[in-house]
């Protein structure tokens, strides 16, 4: 099953649609930093794996494209996942996700209601999970 993520490159954070599933989400990632982009994990296809860290359980990272899962096990700042949070500083270097976005704050609106949304979707398909991250 193929995941989309549109994203728009903002000064203050980089904010996505996420189409899964027949479902639409709010994203929203670090800022683009000093070349757009560039904070953030690189246009490309990821595998989607579950994910039981130290900090985040019962969520997904990111495999490919330079990103690895359990870089170091049981350290989760070194893998990219999707969790819930609200504004730009909350990202941790990863993918926050939610069902609604106020663009000038930038805040992100309804992120447990939409991980938990997102996270049965994801574990209702079965085979591979693949997420194809592009521009616009």
């Amino acid at each position: 099953m193929s995941l989309t993520l549109h994203r728009i490159y903002l000064p203050a954070a980089t904010l996505g649609l996420l189409e899964a599933f027949g479902e639409t989400f709010w994203t929203m990632e670090p800022i683009p930093g000093p070349v757009v982009g560039s904070h953030c994990v690189p246009e490309a296809e990821y595998v989607l794996e579950p994910h039981d860290g130290a900090r985040f359980k019962g969520t997904f990272a990111l495999v490919g494209e330079g990103v690895s899962h359990w870089a170091t096990p049981g350290v989760d700042d070194e893998t990219i996942l999707f969790h819930v949070g609200n504004k730009p500083d909350e990202t941790h270097g990863c993918i926050l996700i939610g069902t609604g976005v106020i663009p000038r704050g930038p805040l992100l609106l309804g992120s447990r209601q939409a991980f938990e949304t997102f996270r049965v979707l994801m574990r209702e398909q079965s085979g591979a999970r693949t997420l194809r991250i592009q521009r616009g």
